[in-house]
Order: structure tokens, then C-alpha cells, then sequence
């Protein structure tokens, strides 16, 4: 992979772990908020885990349906366009 697309995917990837890293640790402090009646030391956690994975897949999906597609590596674009990439 040329230099200039590894630069612009290693900037995708901070901006995507400084994003998820809000995304985070906003859903489980909700969800955490959530457990102060203490009715979970009946039930377990596992409903709480999946409710916070549920909401974050749904963020970072409707996130990738915004994505600009300008910030996809080079090679990517040009085949997206029919253009033979490198």
C-alpha cells in the first residue's frame, strides 16, 4: 500500500478511536444509570451488555452511512469509479 494511503488510513483510524471512545463511554455511563435500582443482581448483566452493544453498532452504522466516501484510501475510490487502483 503506498505511503499516502497508509497516512490516510492511520488518520481514519485516530479520528475513528477518539469518535468511538465518546460513543463508548457515553452509551455504557447510560446504561450504567440505568442499574441503580439494583434489579440486575436478580437478573444478570447479559441484558445491559446487549443493549450497549446494540446501541453502539447502531451509532457507528448510522456513522458509516455519513461517511463521506472522500476519506476512503485512494485505491479504493478509483475502483468504486471503475478506475484500476494501485
Amino acid at each position: 500500500m503506498p505511503k499516502r494511503n497508509m497516512d490516510v488510513l492511520a488518520n481514519i483510524m485516530r479520528i475513528s478511536k477518539t469518535d468511538m471512545k465518546g460513543l463508548i463511554k457515553t452509551t455504557v455511563e447510560s446504561e450504567l444509570r440505568n442499574l441503580r435500582n439494583g434489579n440486575w443482581i436478580e437478573t444478570g448483566l447479559s441484558a445491559t451488555e446487549k443493549q450497549i452493544e446494540k446501541t453502539i453498532n447502531e451509532a457507528l452504522t448510522v456513522k458509516y452511512i455519513k461517511m463521506p466516501c472522500g476519506v476512503l484510501p485512494d485505491p479504493f475510490i478509483r475502483r468504486s469509479r471503475g478506475q484500476p487502483g494501485s
